[in-house]
């Protein structure tokens, strides 16, 4: 990804760029040409930069396109100076190889971004793009003049090209890359003074170095020590104008003095005696001027940003300093306090003057630790780091002025540099010393009261067991008087039903109409009793954990004809109809038989006993792997209240018509008991004047008993 500072050029298009890098290859090679000597070597190459600056600037995808362009520019300046069009495409292609050998290993190894900045990046743009690709660019340009040529001198031939190419990379490569980094700063609105004295200034100081290394050169020639005196220009434009005041230096130096080479000597062979000296000798001035200029610019860059680097540092401790809410005070070796925040003196209720002049050790401190008693200096957190140079820290209390106590968490640690002792941070934690001897109270507070309550959970726990103990008891004497009413009570009632059937069907000898209405009276009063003693203690089997699942498997819908058949009196009796729906096949399930059969009695007697008129019928289903089966009404209903409890013990719905219902209230608690034993469950759905549905959902059990 290229730097911001390119993105102009980056995002222009690509033929753009292409025309821009032709003509801008042109015009320079065109430079180069009538700065040559014998119109074939120059001395001075600038395009060898133009390129380099091009392609370090742009995506090597878009390579081949400006390289092309260039080439183009390079033959066309070539045939412009009569030199054949196969020796210009050899240059070309010597140029342009070169060009992209040095921008390739710029990108890989020094970037592309102020590389005229940082002294490592001069030093490796000077050495990849400025010695190792003009020798490139040397060998294969040596190679064509001398296929062309027969060039009798071919080490000559090289090392003209390779210091021609390479003065010319180091010149306008630099100053290209200069330029771009000045335009980028400026974008980025960097502190840049750009104002017409200082461009005035800049401008003549360029004009007088410019005058002055053109008449030394053509005057006293490359070779003498007068050229000496152009360090002062260079020096004052790198000092003042930083890497583009001496890449700007750099090549209106070279243009200049190379300009007085020519028109010292005009048309001179290459190489050869004293005029092939000082041409080299003017290169490698230049070049040496080039690279210092641009070293010394970059060092001064370097020591520019450590500055802003050290004064945004010192800025930023400033302002950390004066807005951290924590104190902060630093010490030198001997413990006294050179520095210390705004807070710490807040915190500390003392002015920051009046802190600076103190020491950490003074005897104006009192401090004190969690016991409340003050501590010796030895002990202080702040001294102790300072003696034992190590980190410390713990809780102090230091009293202020005013006599009061502000609790500090307080953190010291060694500095590690010449003439520093220890840095000091604190934090208030007054309001947290005191939360915490409030806890602390309240938890001595609430122990107590732990223990208190423990004591009563104790005396608590006493009288329970002993309530247990009793409910045992009472609950043993309740089964015994349960077996014994169940003895008592069953056998004489049994008796009396079995009695009075007899003498109802006269089989004891003839009754009047009046004495068998009194004996139905008696049986049926018998057995309504002995419903009533069977419930409770059906409830109480339950309860105990006596009553004992026993699956077997049987037709649920011949079941369902015996209740009916035992139940169809009553709803004859009362003109109701008694419905079966029951599938054609036999309805197999694996239950206890006599249980489902008690829960559909107790369903059935209760929708026949609540319904008056209309019908009650039972349906049978499959449901799963198991069965639902459902017992529906027309009777009273129930009101919606009342659905939550109908199924509790005792509990009893009263009718509408304000008639008080017979019965225990314990048949729906034991149906429900009794589907809850067989894994199943009931739900019911009513409407006060709409019937009501009761529907049981029982699975298939195993064979084995179960309790």
């Amino acid at each position: 990804m290229l730097d911001e500072r390119e993105h102009y050029w980056r995002d222009a298009p690509l033929w753009l760029k292409a025309v821009a890098a032709a003509v801008l290859y042109f015009v320079a090679a065109q430079l180069g040409n009538s700065l040559s000597v014998q119109h074939e070597f120059s001395t001075f190459w600038p395009p060898a930069g133009i390129l380099l600056v091009l392609l370090v600037m742009t995506e090597p995808r878009q390579w081949i396109a400006l390289i092309a362009a260039a080439a183009v520019a390079n033959v066309s300046s070539d045939l412009l100076h009569d030199r054949a069009l196969a020796v210009g495409l050899g240059f070309a292609f010597a140029n342009c190889a070169e060009a992209s050998l040095g921008a390739a290993l710029v990108r890989r190894f020094v970037g592309t971004s102020a590389i005229v900045s940082s002294r490592p990046k001069v030093f490796g743009f000077a050495a990849l793009a400025a010695v190792v690709a003009p020798a490139a660019g040397a060998t294969i340009g040596a190679a064509v003049l001398s296929l062309a040529y027969g060039t009798s001198s071919l080490a000559a031939t090289w090392a003209t090209w390779w210091s021609g190419d390479a003065l010319g990379v180091l010149t306008v490569g630099s100053f290209g890359l200069a330029a771009a980094d000045l335009a980028s700063r400026l974008r980025r609105g960097a502190r840049v003074t750009v104002t017409p004295t200082r461009s005035a200034r800049f401008l003549a100081l360029l004009a007088v170095a410019s005058a002055a290394g053109w008449w030394l050169v053509a005057r006293f020639g490359p070779l003498t020590g007068w050229k000496s005196v152009i360090f002062l220009p260079v020096l004052l434009a790198t000092a003042s104008f930083g890497p583009f005041g001496a890449a700007s230096m750099g090549i209106v130096l070279t243009v200049s003095m190379t300009a007085g080479l020519v028109s010292r000597w005009g048309e001179v062979n290459v190489a050869s005696g004293q005029i092939g000296l000082e041409v080299f000798g003017l290169q490698a001035f230049l070049a040496v001027v080039v690279f210092a200029a641009l070293y010394i610019a970059a060092s001064l860059e370097e020591a520019r940003a450590a500055e802003a680097a050290s004064h945004t540092a010192a800025e930023k401790y400033r302002v950390l300093l004066e807005t951290l809410p924590i104190g902060v005070t630093i010490s030198d070796e001997s413990g006294a306090i050179i520095e210390t925040s705004e807070s710490a003196a807040d915190i500390l209720g003392i002015t920051t003057d009046e802190h600076r002049r103190r020491d950490i050790a003074g005897a104006e401190w009192a401090i004190v630790g969690p016991d409340g008693l003050e501590k010796p200096p030895e002990e202080w957190t702040s001294v102790k780091a300072l003696s034992d140079r190590s980190r410390e820290r713990s809780q102090e209390g230091v009293r202020r002025p005013d006599g009061s106590v502000v609790w500090l968490d307080v953190s010291a640690a060694p500095i590690p540099l010449p003439g520093y002792g220890v840095a000091i941070t604190f934090q208030d934690v007054t309001e947290q010393v005191s939360t915490r001897d409030r806890l602390r109270q309240s938890e001595m507070e609430l122990k107590k009261a732990a223990d208190h309550l423990e004591a009563q959970v104790a005396e608590r726990t006493a009288e329970i067991q002993a309530a247990n103990e009793e409910l045992v008891e009472a609950s043993q004497a309740k089964s015994r008087f349960l077996a014994n009413m169940s003895h008592e009570l069953r056998t004489p009632l049994n008796s009396i039903i079995g009695f009075s059937d007899v003498m109802w069907k006269e089989m004891a000898g003839p009754v009047t109409d009046e004495q068998r209405k009194q004996l139905a009276m008696i049986n049926s009063s018998g057995k309504h009793l002995l419903g009533l003693v069977n419930d409770v203690l059906d409830l109480e089997r339950i309860e105990t954990g006596h009553e004992v699942v026993v699956p077997e498997r049987f037709d649920l819908g011949a079941l369902v004809r015996d209740v009916r058949d035992a139940l169809e009196p009553q709803s004859t009796a009362k003109g109701i109809e008694l419905r079966l729906d029951l599938p054609d096949e036999p309805l197999k399930l694996t239950s206890d038989r006599a249980k489902v059969k008690q829960v559909l009695l107790n369903l059935t007697d209760n929708a026949v006993k609540f319904t008056d008129t209309g019908m009650v019928s039972i349906t049978c289903a499959v449901h799963g792997s198991g069965v639902v089966v459902s017992v529906e009404d027309t009777g009273i209903g129930i009101r919606r209240e009342d659905l939550p409890l109908i199924m509790d013990d005792f509990h009893q719905v009263d009718r509408s018509d304000g008639i008080k219902p017979s019965g225990t209230g314990l048949g729906l608690s034991i149906s429900k008991r009794l589907v809850e034993m067989l894994r199943g469950r009931i739900e019911a759905e009513s409407e006060l004047g709409h019937g009501s549905t009761f529907r049981v959902t029982l699975p298939n059990l195993d064979r084995a008993p179960t309790g």
